[in-house]
């Protein structure tokens, strides 16, 4: 069960949780940082995890050479900035940033990302993520957004054999854009990320303690609350934002 989802518990003083499910969160964190970590973080750290299973990975781990390069949508935004971190500081991927906007620009590349795409001025994002990975694609792609247009993209963005992980919510009556002939032509992997485990969890806790993941974050008063929905939902948020709850 999800708070906010199934349960209340969102932006309240208090809440009722099964123990089981908790995380210590450790001593000298701020609050402002470990926040976006228990959920954004989380979710990433379970995407990036999913890219283990690729068949090009193996084979880079088998013959200890080759790179990997991967395409990071949303990426300036709350979950794509820690998801650019955790693949390039983390596993030594090459990263990819999908986004639109300056700003979003300059996060992507000071996260870690080596080429930054903006979807919204590049006649051609496919053809540009061909031209930035030899002229075949990236090994693999993370959906963030939950869009159809998303979606739809992602299987033009990998080279066969490439994976794409799915972590963007759309609505729940939207079926995957994607053709089954071609998944079977090319030998595209779809696999489903939300969150990843307790184990995961702490471990990226405590890199953020010691400064290896930077979540970028703005603390913004309760009462701002609306705006910053209104503004989240016109694409006018980058990195991430955390609404300080009344004491």
């Amino acid at each position: 069960r999800n708070t906010s989802r199934n349960v209340p518990g969102t932006l309240q003083q208090y809440v009722v949780a099964d123990a089981r499910f908790l995380t210590r969160i450790p001593a000298g964190l701020k609050e402002e940082v470990a926040a976006p970590l228990l959920c954004a973080g989380l979710t990433m750290v379970g995407a990036v995890e999913k890219l283990d299973s690729s068949v090009f990975l193996q084979k880079a781990k088998r013959s200890e050479e080759g790179e990997f390069w991967v395409v990071n949508s949303d990426s300036g935004g709350g979950l794509g900035h820690l998801g650019i971190q955790i693949a390039v500081r983390n596993k030594g991927y090459r990263v990819i940033a999908i986004d639109s906007g300056a700003e979003k620009r300059r996060l992507s590349l000071e996260c870690g990302a080596e080429a930054f795409v903006d979807f919204k001025t590049e006649t051609d994002v496919p053809a540009r993520v061909r031209e930035l990975t030899g002229g075949e694609g990236a090994h693999a792609t993370i959906v963030v957004p939950g869009t159809k247009e998303a979606f739809e993209m992602a299987p033009n963005l990998v080279r066969n054999m490439g994976m794409i992980v799915c972590v963007g919510c759309p609505r729940n009556d939207l079926e995957l854009p994607i053709s089954a002939t071609m998944c079977a032509a090319r030998g595209i992997s779809i696999v489903g990320s939300s969150v990843g485990s307790e184990e995961q969890m702490s471990e990226l806790l405590q890199q953020a303690l010691e400064g290896r993941i930077e979540p970028v974050v703005k603390v913004h008063d309760f009462e701002d609350t609306a705006d910053l929905i209104n503004r989240f939902i016109d694409d006018g948020i980058t990195g991430k934002v955390v609404v300080k709850i009344p004491q």
